[in-house]
């Protein structure tokens, strides 16, 4: 069974690989508006990732004991 990836642009993904490794600081503020705090991008070659765009994204749960 497979999870469903989150949303995230549309374009090429050599156009998202060089987005994500120059510009990052600047797009991801306009990723979270778009797409919300966890959005996939796709990177050369050919993969999928998934970027947390703000820390409240991360939620550290304890385990039970």
């Amino acid at each position: 069974m497979s999870a469903a990836l989150p949303p995230g642009p549309r374009l090429p993904g050599l156009v998202q690989t060089l987005v994500v490794g120059n510009f990052r600081p600047h797009v991801l503020p306009l990723l979270e508006r778009r797409y919300g705090s966890v959005v996939r991008m796709k990177v050369l070659p050919h993969r999928d990732i998934v970027m947390l765009t703000a820390p409240r994204a991360t939620t550290i749960r304890p385990e039970s004991a």
